[in-house]
């Protein structure tokens, strides 16, 4: 089944999140402080986590940028078939991404979260992003195992093999999933602020975690 144009573009603008330097991700501008003290196994977590959660916001805004730019072409009559093809392509190509590396970061966030000694989170904060986890799951799962879907006939022709925008793009659907763009944005939202508050923690001498002061110069 050949994919729907979009035709109204519901996807919230997260373009905000994002630093508007290119060279640097907005996330890795936040580690003030050194990481000298940080235990070696949960500053491996955060190096990867903060460069986890700006990419999920990259490849969205990316996302939604070629919804929009194939939502104009249409409406000024300017869309031939090999650019709509290969804008549908972008769109369909940076939500996979997306979604692969958002599953990710549940994963780190499990592995923060369950470190020892603790890292302070938020129970509400920890509440909200978990109870995203199974939808995030779900669509993350059948992407990765799709030839086993298509293959047991769980997956079939006409069914979307790869995510999938409806037209007025507040719905991702692929086989029997769906995933509202809401949940997806909303877990994003909350990855970054997390990381945001990570980024700026330091470890103590008394081996506690806890915000990097913010007098003085930059430390790298």
């Amino acid at each position: 089944m050949t994919a729907m144009l979009p035709t109204t573009c519901m996807m919230p603008d997260l373009s905000g999140l994002l630093a508007s330097s290119i060279d640097r991700s907005f996330l890795t501008k936040q580690l003030v402080g050194s990481e000298a003290g940080f235990p070696e196994k949960m500053l491996i977590y955060r190096r990867n986590f903060l460069r986890l959660a700006d990419k999920v916001v990259r490849d969205y805004s990316d996302a939604r940028s070629a919804t929009l730019s194939i939502i104009d072409k249409q409406k000024a009559g300017t869309l031939g078939i090999p650019d709509g093809r290969a804008i549908m392509n972008i769109i369909t190509n940076k939500l996979e991404d997306c979604i692969i590396s958002l599953r990710r970061l549940f994963d780190y966030f499990d592995r923060v979260k369950s470190d020892t000694p603790g890292f302070p989170i938020d129970r509400l904060v920890k509440r909200r992003i978990e109870a995203l986890n199974e939808a995030i799951m779900d669509v993350r799962d059948l992407i990765i195992h799709m030839d086993k879907d298509i293959s047991a006939s769980v997956v079939v022709f006409g069914d979307p093999i790869s995510p999938e925008l409806s037209s007025a793009c507040d719905i991702i659907s692929i086989g029997k999933q769906i995933l509202p763009v809401e949940r997806l944005t909303r877990a994003i939202k909350l990855f970054h602020e997390f990381s945001r508050e990570f980024a700026g923690y330091e470890f103590r001498a008394d081996g506690s975690y806890g915000p990097t002061p913010q007098s003085g110069p930059l430390k790298r």
